[in-house]
């Protein structure tokens, strides 16, 4: 196989944003590789770099680096909120050596404007914690 440049082999990209009854999102996005990442702890710091980037959100609450219960692994966490919709979204984003990924949550009703500080971060990490794991399948 042959490197792909991006420090990789051949690559795929997943995702998908699902909606509960009662209004809440997940929003998730991962890529996943038949080979390795040369530098995951890099590709966690441009997926942070890349989400920042963005000019319709805000960042009130600093990332910091989570290990959620029951886990070796940890992910970055933090709060964005959607400035002109005033939405407010926990994420947590990860990288190892074969998938990175992120994954964003809008609760429902007031919790959906509910100010980034009052955020149980630990909780939502292990929450997180429970999607990437769902979604680190080996390739066969």
């Amino acid at each position: 196989m042959e490197d792909n440049g991006r420090g990789a082999f051949e690559t795929w990209n997943t995702g998908g944003t699902y909606t509960s009854a009662d209004g809440g999102v997940l929003s998730y996005t991962g890529t996943f590789t038949d080979g390795s990442f040369a530098e995951p702890s890099e590709k966690r710091e441009e997926m942070s770099k890349d989400l920042h980037d963005e000019p319709d959100f805000s960042f009130p609450v600093s990332e910091t680096e989570y290990t959620p219960k029951g886990s070796s692994r940890s992910m970055t966490c933090g709060v964005m909120v959607h400035t002109s919709a005033r939405t407010t979204m926990p994420y947590c984003m990860w990288a190892d050596r074969y998938t990175y990924g992120s994954v964003s949550r809008i609760d429902s009703g007031d919790a959906r404007t509910a100010a980034p500080s009052s955020i149980d971060m630990e909780a939502f990490a292990d929450w997180a914690s429970g999607i990437r794991d769902e979604v680190r399948i080996p390739v066969k």
